[in-house]
């Protein structure tokens, strides 16, 4: 979740809607606003070459992937419920995006909401003294329907729901071992964050 602007909405109209579908009230159905948690490292000058050392493909596992997410947003009842995120390098580009990623909202006391997102992104990358430095020439964003789940019954939700997205960094510092890549990162509510990948290709 590589990201100098990431963007979690986490929508009080989307919670809002799920306790008046509950309730039998008319549900609003205009779009979710976005509230915007952004990350961002300055991408240094003459940032370099590529690294050897990064060849290959990196996943971040579901649980890697969670615990980010919390971090990032500060918010103890957003998950990421399943799925993985993976960074690719070959030569000097590199491949970024998600596979089969669920992100979940909890609704206490006995339910939730949760969607499907899928993100990519590629380009041209640098690396040099330490940092990362990424040149996104393009990307994808797509959030599937949210559903909410209330004491085991699935509704879709109407109106949509929160809304989230992710974008490669501008720059990162970086630790790149045989088995392990770490990439720091940082939010308003959470100064220090290390993304923690591992090789899987």
């Amino acid at each position: 979740m590589l990201g100098s602007r990431v963007v979690w909405a986490v929508s009080a109209l989307a919670l809002t809607a799920l306790a008046c579908s509950l309730a039998g009230s008319p549900v609003p159905s205009e779009p979710a606003p976005t509230v915007e948690v952004e990350s961002t490292v300055p991408v240094p000058p003459d940032a370099g070459g590529t690294d050897a050392c990064l060849q290959g493909t990196w996943t971040m596992d579901t649980a890697a992937a969670d615990e980010m997410l919390g971090r990032l947003t500060g918010l103890s009842t957003l998950h990421v419920a399943a799925g993985s995120l993976r960074m690719t390098f070959t030569g000097d580009r590199f491949e970024y995006g998600s596979d089969g990623l669920t992100v979940r909202s909890d609704m206490p006391p006995s339910g939730y909401i949760e969607a499907e997102g899928t993100f990519a992104a590629a380009g041209s990358y640098a690396a040099g003294e330490g940092v990362l430095t990424f040149n996104t020439e393009s990307t994808t964003t797509e959030i599937g329907t949210w559903r909410a789940v209330i004491n085991g019954e699935t509704v879709e939700m109407p109106g949509g729901g929160p809304e989230f997205s992710l974008t490669p960094p501008g720059s990162a510092p970086y630790r790149c071992s045989a088995d392990r890549l770490e990439v720091d990162t940082s939010s308003p509510v959470t100064p220090e964050i290390t993304m923690v990948f591992t090789r899987s290709g």
